[in-house]
């Protein structure tokens, strides 16, 4: 599957949410990030919007329709 196109959510979380999560959670890091989009507290990840997103983009998927039961 070609993944070109995608694109990761970006996060802000500042320096005491970093410090709180790394403290809290032993599968908590942000050292994997490259310090110059760290420390201006943009966090580029892969969440479940992008990811619905990028296959909405690339046409392998239709926009959720929502029902109500």
């Amino acid at each position: 599957m070609d993944v070109s196109g995608y694109q990761p959510s970006v996060l802000k979380i500042g320096p005491l949410t970093r410090l709180g999560g790394r403290m809290t959670a032993a599968n908590v890091a942000f050292d994997d990030h490259p310090n110059e989009k760290r420390f201006s507290d943009r966090i580029e990840t892969v969440t479940v919007d992008s990811v619905l997103a990028w296959l909405r983009r690339a046409g392998l998927s239709r926009q959720p329709v929502m029902t109500l039961r």
